[in-house]
């Protein structure tokens, strides 16, 4: 049914892209070390845009190594996090002023994401943390993946009537920049048939979602998902926001009662069934990542002694499966999604 449902609507898409070249990586992903800034904002106004179309609220961020200040232009994004009852202070959307960023790290930027705290707790900062381990594990495994970097944030009050607070957070590469950084550009359509993916990449996806224990997202209906349109005319998935994955386990996450499990910890396998795929060498592939994945979790800035146990025995039962041919068969290969 959903081939059947998205054939026409690939066929739309194919011609579409320009063919753009791959750009260099932008001094802002180049490293690891974390940004301390500090950034002086209305706080009551940002807290209270709790809408789609929220204004643009003015800004100012420091960059502390450099010495840097930079206006921006502030707006309030998301979904789930964009509500009062989940996060006391929302995800940003930061608007650079290109003109300025000469010589800073910010260079070739324009539009970034900032994931913040959510709210102003050790727990909320902690899944903050974890979430951008996931990001990390993305980049390590997969070529189709957006970049990120971890920010050390001072949040002040222009008027000065909250007391600053300095919490982790995490800047994501935008997506039109990293289409292009990709050789692509994003495509625009509301379904897309599954079978018109690259095989690997659409495997490569399902299986890092898998690792981690995502479900919540969706490459035929775009959410929380984008369509990349290759160079060479190939299209592959692009996907982001892993907070209700069982590696974050974040208290708002739920999990989908149609999958048939109990917690957003137990993994379902999500990938759609390729005729005559191979997985041998897309498993190989991932086990031969094993100890950078797990690496990655000692590597995290303040992630805790306890919460860096708990990821990283997470992500170990997910290459112990992968090792074991019969669970991986089981949990994988057939639990694979049928297209028609």
């Amino acid at each position: 049914m959903i081939g059947r449902a998205c054939a026409l609507l690939l066929l739309t898409a194919l011609p579409a892209a320009a063919q753009a070249p791959a750009a260099p990586a932008a001094p802002l992903f180049a490293e690891d070390e974390p940004l301390v800034m500090r950034l002086v904002l209305d706080v009551d106004a940002i807290s209270g845009d709790r809408s789609e179309d929220a204004p643009e609220r003015p800004g100012l961020l420091f960059l502390e190594a450099t010495g840097h200040t930079l206006p921006v232009d502030l707006r309030t994004r998301g979904n789930f996090r964009l509500r009062r009852s989940t996060c006391g202070f929302p995800p940003l959307r930061l608007d650079l002023p290109r003109s300025q960023l000469a010589g800073t790290v910010f260079e070739g930027q324009d539009k970034l994401k900032l994931v913040s705290f959510c709210r102003d707790e050790n727990d909320s900062e902690q899944d903050v943390l974890e979430e951008y381990l996931a990001y990390r594990v993305h980049t390590l495994v997969s070529p189709w993946a957006l970049r990120v970097r971890l920010v050390r944030m001072t949040y002040a009050d222009l008027r000065g009537r909250e007391d600053p607070v300095t919490r982790y957070g995490f800047l994501i590469e935008d997506e039109e920049a990293a289409a292009q950084r990709l050789g692509g550009t994003l495509q625009k359509t509301p379904l897309f048939d599954p079978t018109g993916y690259v095989p690997r990449a659409q495997v490569l996806t399902s299986l890092f979602q898998f690792m981690i224990g995502n479900t919540d997202w969706s490459i035929v209906e775009f959410h929380n998902a984008h369509l990349l349109h290759l160079a060479d005319g190939s299209f592959v998935p692009l996907v982001y926001d892993f907070d209700f994955s069982g590696l974050v386990d974040a208290p708002y996450a739920v999990v989908n009662p149609t999958l048939g499990i109990e917690s957003v910890r137990e993994r379902a396998y999500r990938g759609f069934c390729v005729e005559g795929m191979d997985y041998l060498p897309v498993f190989a592939e991932l086990l031969a990542r094993e100890a950078d994945v797990l690496a990655l979790v000692d590597a995290v800035p303040g992630l805790s002694r306890r919460n860096q146990g708990r990821a990283r025995d997470y992500l170990a039962s997910f290459f112990e499966m992968l090792r074991s041919e019969g669970r991986r068969d089981r949990y994988i290969v057939r639990s694979c999604r049928s297209v028609n």
